[in-house]
């Protein structure tokens, strides 16, 4: 198994950043209905940035 697929099999099996950010400014849910893919993304902005 290449390296890439290892790393790509570890990120499946476990999971990271995956959950909500308290006072978020910004949300948005996007999802593909070709493959299945869904995206929760969710930021919070200080001072513009």
């Amino acid at each position: 198994m290449s390296i890439y697929a290892e790393m790509i099999l570890d990120h499946y099996q476990n999971p990271r950043n995956n959950s909500s950010i308290k006072g978020a400014t910004s949300k948005v849910d996007l999802d593909n209905p070709l493959c299945g893919d869904k995206i929760h993304m969710e930021i919070r902005e200080k001072d513009g940035v």
